[in-house]
């Protein structure tokens, strides 16, 4: 099974491109794949209630929706102002997914 890291850093609230690139994580997660999609810097915003449609569709497809601990902190976005299903990570839980031999990651 193909695995994939997509990493986003600007906010699908923010940015249409980036509710693109959501769309793009669904229709991996349609193919199959395994899918974690890591928001960063100002894409943590994405994590924040209420979700665009393409977050919600992309976790009701089953997607892991992660957002960087650091990012989160920096913005002053408290775990309760994140929707169900978001987690915060850190990096090392970052690093060992990116060092699984089949994963490919994606930054946009």
């Amino acid at each position: 099974m193909n695995e994939f890291l997509l990493i986003e850093s600007s906010g699908p609230q923010l940015a249409a491109d980036a509710e693109r690139f959501v769309g793009d994580a669904c229709c991996l997660l349609r193919e199959g794949a395994d899918v974690a999609l890591l928001l960063i810097e100002d894409g943590v915003v994405g994590a924040v209630s209420p979700l665009t449609p393409g977050v919600e569709t992309y976790l009701r497809l089953g997607g892991e929706l992660w957002a960087d601990d650091f990012s989160l902190h920096q913005r002053g976005v408290a775990p309760g102002d994140m929707a169900d299903g978001a987690r915060a990570v850190d990096m090392a839980a970052v690093a060992e997914r990116l060092l699984r031999a089949n994963v490919r990651a994606v930054w946009h």
